[in-house]
Parts: C-alpha cells; sequence; structure tokens
C-alpha cells in the first residue's frame, strides 16, 4: 500500500531477502525441494522433510485450500489499529504447474 505506514519486513538473511523480494515484485513464491519435491515456508537451506540442500523458488498458483484462520480484535502493531477487526488467514497453497 502506497503511503501506509505499515511495517516493512526488513530481512537479515538473504534467503528471507529473496522471498520479500518476489512479493515486492508482485509474486508469491515458495521453495520447492529438488529432493523430495514438498514445497515450504519460511525458506531454509536444507529441507525439512529430507535433509536436501537442492531447492528453487516456485510461484504460487494463486489458489489453495484454507488450513486455519482466526478473528484478531487486538492489533499487533499501531499501523493496524484501524483496520480491526481482521483475519488472518493459514492457506496451504499451491505452486504453478511446471
Amino acid at each position: 500500500m502506497a503511503g501506509s505506514n505499515f511495517p516493512i519486513p526488513r530481512p537479515k538473511d538473504p534467503l528471507n531477502a529473496e522471498f520479500w523480494d518476489h512479493c515486492r515484485n508482485r509474486r508469491l513464491c515458495f521453495q520447492q525441494c529438488g529432493g523430495c519435491g514438498r514445497h515450504r515456508h519460511v525458506p531454509r537451506y536444507m529441507c525439512p522433510f529430507c535433509g536436501s540442500p537442492e531447492w528453487e523458488w516456485r510461484e504460487s498458483a494463486g489458489r489453495g485450500k484454507v488450513f486455519s484462520w482466526t478473528v484478531t480484535w487486538r492489533a499487533m502493531h499501531p499501523a493496524f489499529a484501524d483496520q480491526l477487526p481482521y483475519a488472518p488467514v493459514e492457506v496451504s497453497a499451491w505452486t504453478k504447474a511446471r
């Protein structure tokens, strides 16, 4: 949101910076393991499922399945105070076909 007072992520790790670079370019991307093919977030250097260090960024297909949600009535940052209540949602996202 241009001109908003929302906090801007300031990643200190190169993998997290790369994730936010994709977001800044209006692309939601996740890592896909080159060993077992599973997707992961948050970004990591090794797969937590099979231990492989091989991976690539894959763009989300823009659809998924709602895993969990809640309604938030208390802002965790002052910039969100006038947005209350809001509903954060956890989504199992799918990536685009190769």
